[in-house]
C-alpha cells in the first residue's frame, strides 16, 4: 500500500514575514527587502516555514542556485534592525561623551592636584599636550554638571571654554541649535577668544610643527636632507640678525 504524499505547507504570510532588508549571507541592505529562498526546495517538498526560509540578495541567490555557494555556509542569524542599531549608536555616543568628562576630570587632578606638568601627563596617558590643555580648560570652565548642556557635545563645550563667558556661549549654542562648525564661526566673528585660548592654540600649532619636523628628519630621505639644510640656513640667518 502506497502512503499518500505529504502536502507541502504553503504560507505566503510566512514568506512575507521572512523577507528581511538585508542579505543573510553578505549583509547587503535593501529597503524593499531581498529574495526569500527555500533551504529545502519547494520541488522537494520544502515548506513555507521560518526554519526553511532565508533572505538573499540577487547575487547570493544566484550563487546558491548555481552551486557556487553552499546553503550550509549561509549566516542565518538575524541582524539588528535600523532602529535598534541607531539606539545602540546613541547609547555608545552618550557613554563616550560621559567618559570625556571623566577623563577631563582625571587630567585636572593630575595637573592641579598632583602638580604633574603637561608633558609628563602626555607620556602617561597617551594624549597630545594640546588635547590635554583643551580638556583641562574645558573641565575648568564647566566643573559642575549643572553648567553643562547635556544635549551638546564635549566639543561644543571645548569651543565655549575658549571664550570669557563659557556658560553664555554654550547656552547660546543650545538655543540656536548650532553645530560645532557654526558655533566656531560665531565665536570667531565675535572675537570673543581669551588670551589663554590663543596661547594654547599657538602652542598646539608649534607642537604639531615640531612633530612633523621630527618625523621628516627621522626618515633620512631627500626631503629630510632638504629640511635639515633649510633649518640650518634659517638659524644661521637668525644668529646673524642678533649679532
Amino acid at each position: 500500500m502506497e502512503l499518500p504524499k505529504r502536502k507541502r505547507i504553503v504560507n505566503p504570510a510566512a514568506i512575507k514575514a521572512a523577507r528581511k532588508k538585508f542579505c543573510q549571507n553578505c549583509g547587503a541592505y535593501n529597503e524593499e527587502g531581498w529574495h526569500v529562498h527555500h533551504i529545502k526546495t519547494k520541488g522537494s517538498g520544502g515548506d513555507d516555514v521560518a526554519e526553511n526560509l532565508v533572505t538573499l540578495c540577487p547575487a547570493c541567490h544566484t550563487k546558491v542556485h548555481s552551486g557556487e555557494l553552499s546553503i550550509e555556509n549561509i549566516i542565518t542569524k538575524d541582524l539588528p534592525g535600523v532602529e535598534e542599531l541607531v539606539q545602540i549608536f546613541a547609547n555608545y555616543k552618550e557613554q563616550e561623551e560621559a567618559s570625556k568628562w571623566e577623563q577631563a576630570a582625571a587630567l585636572v587632578i593630575l595637573y592641579t592636584g598632583l602638580k604633574m606638568n603637561i608633558k609628563s601627563i602626555s607620556s602617561e596617558v597617551g594624549l597630545s599636550p594640546a588635547m590635554i590643555r583643551e580638556m583641562i580648560r574645558t573641565f575648568t570652565a564647566f566643573p559642575d554638571e549643572s553648567t553643562r548642556v547635556l544635549e551638546l557635545s564635549f566639543y561644543h563645550h571645548r569651543l565655549a571654554s575658549k571664550t570669557p563667558d563659557p556658560v553664555y556661549w554654550i547656552n547660546l549654542a543650545a538655543d540656536n541649535g548650532w553645530s560645532t562648525r557654526q558655533m566656531s564661526d560665531e565665536i570667531k566673528k565675535s572675537g570673543c577668544i581669551t588670551e589663554k585660548a590663543k596661547r594654547d592654540s599657538s602652542m598646539s600649532k608649534a607642537e604639531k610643527a615640531l612633530r612633523m619636523v621630527n618625523e621628516i628628519l627621522e626618515e633620512e630621505s631627500e626631503a629630510s636632507d632638504w629640511l635639515y639644510g633649510e633649518l640650518q640656513k634659517f638659524f644661521m640667518e637668525e644668529i646673524a640678525k642678533v649679532s
